[in-house]
């Protein structure tokens, strides 16, 4: 412990160091304008309060808030007075952030209210330029910030690295989606509660639950999608490697002049496949909803299962049923 003057008691292990103070501590470094400290009987770290411009360091993480209190017992931080973690790309901010250490390694992080995830994400923008007969591409970098909030949220760590969070409460999110490295379009999503999955800290899947809906804006350079979708469901779930969207019960998908409901929506991003049946696969005692096709100035087409491809604007159904001028069509 150093500062511009430190006043230490002794009977009672304990002291206050005021002006440039810092604290090394375990794989801490703490510093701030004043630090008040104690050490109880039997434990091998300090319990401390720091106040004024308070600056957590350990390994890549840098917290940083306006008052912190650590509690050696338990083993817990709680940062308040505008308190930000940052680590590498990511910034998390809320009223106040609280850590839980299990044997001195970060294993929850939680935020009770005004939660907010930062993120910044790169990658590359394709563009054409034709020059007479001739059509080049070109790749320039871009970068964007994805973005999270809600109500509350948890985090989860694995050896000290986060590997989940939940969000609750009027969740909402941004992300960038890219395509071997090559910028797609932008993805918002919300729902009542978010669960997000990450795998080697990137982003591996989204669970959206309770009232879920979401748009996905196309670049304008997306080659294979070019107006807004729009999609809402009871349950969502997005697998970013497989660029795979599932929408289960009350799935409805809306595109240029589609619209599509089911039981239960699979859109495969790769190939541009949508598909629609009754039902989810992993539930089927959810809700049946039979897959129905609207499209601009043409009869409702219903069916067992619809395929539809957002790339060429067609598709098939599966013993399907429209209205005709004579009757009803079955096939």
């Amino acid at each position: 412990l150093i500062a511009d003057t430190v006043v230490y008691y002794s009977k009672l292990d304990s002291g206050i160091a005021r002006g440039n103070a810092e604290l090394t501590q375990k794989s801490q470094i703490i510093t701030s304008h004043s630090i008040y400290y104690v050490k109880n009987e039997g434990e091998d770290a300090v319990s401390y309060t720091a106040e004024g411009n308070v600056t957590i360091l350990e390994n890549e993480r840098k917290a940083t808030c306006g008052r912190a209190i650590y509690n050696r017992k338990d083993q817990t931080t709680w940062l308040k007075l505008n308190p930000h973690v940052t680590e590498k790309d990511q910034t998390m901010t809320g009223s106040e952030i609280i850590l839980r250490y299990k044997d001195d390694v970060l294993d929850r992080l939680y935020i009770p209210a005004q939660a907010h995830v930062t993120t910044l994400t790169k990658g590359l923008r394709e563009i054409k330029i034709s020059l007479g007969d001739t059509a080049t591409t070109t790749r320039s970098e871009v970068q964007f910030v994805d973005d999270l909030t809600g109500n509350s949220l948890q985090g989860f760590f694995n050896a000290g690295q986060m590997d989940s969070l939940q969000v609750e409460g009027m969740a909402t999110t941004l992300y960038h989606i890219f395509e071997d490295s090559v910028y797609q379009g932008k993805n918002q999503a919300s729902g009542d509660t978010m669960t997000i999955l990450l795998q080697e800290k990137d982003l591996h899947q989204i669970l959206i639950s309770g009232g879920g809906r979401g748009t996905f804006t196309p670049d304008s350079t997306n080659k294979k999608i070019d107006a807004p979708i729009v999609y809402k469901s009871d349950k969502i779930e997005y697998s970013i490697p497989d660029e795979i969207t599932n929408l289960h019960t009350n799935a409805e998908i809306r595109y240029a002049d589609m619209n599509l409901s089911a039981g239960f929506l699979n859109i495969n991003w790769q190939t541009n496949l949508l598909k629609a049946f009754p039902v989810s696969p992993v539930d089927t005692t959810l809700k049946e909803t039979r897959p129905t096709m609207k499209e601009a100035g043409k009869e409702p087409m219903s069916g067992d299962e619809i395929v539809y491809n957002l790339n060429t604007r067609r598709g098939k159904i599966i013993k399907g049923k429209t209205k005709t001028k004579d009757g009803y069509y079955h096939g």
